[in-house]
């Protein structure tokens, strides 16, 4: 199981940018809706790039209002790689 997926969250479009995928897009979606901490996340992921490389991996967000969104990723991508 991965994310919320019994959750019902409106999705908007995606936005058109080339590095958000659409998994990303409606994962951001779902934590704006969701959890507190996460409101105002679906407007600011496409305001400012941000690029991290982490491994093999590059990480993109958008948010420079905060990098605790870049940290939560980087985990989020700790966690996937080190339980798999």
């Amino acid at each position: 199981m991965r994310g919320a997926t019994g959750a019902q969250v409106d999705i908007p479009a995606k936005p058109d940018v080339p590095w958000l995928q659409l998994w990303q897009w409606q994962e951001a979606c779902k934590l704006d809706a969701m959890l507190p901490a996460f409101k105002g996340l679906q407007a600011d992921i496409t305001t400012t790039p941000c690029w991290v490389k982490f491994g093999d991996s590059n990480v993109v967000c958008s948010s420079s209002s905060s990098l605790v969104v870049v940290v939560i990723v980087v985990v989020v991508v700790l966690v996937v790689v080190i339980k798999y």
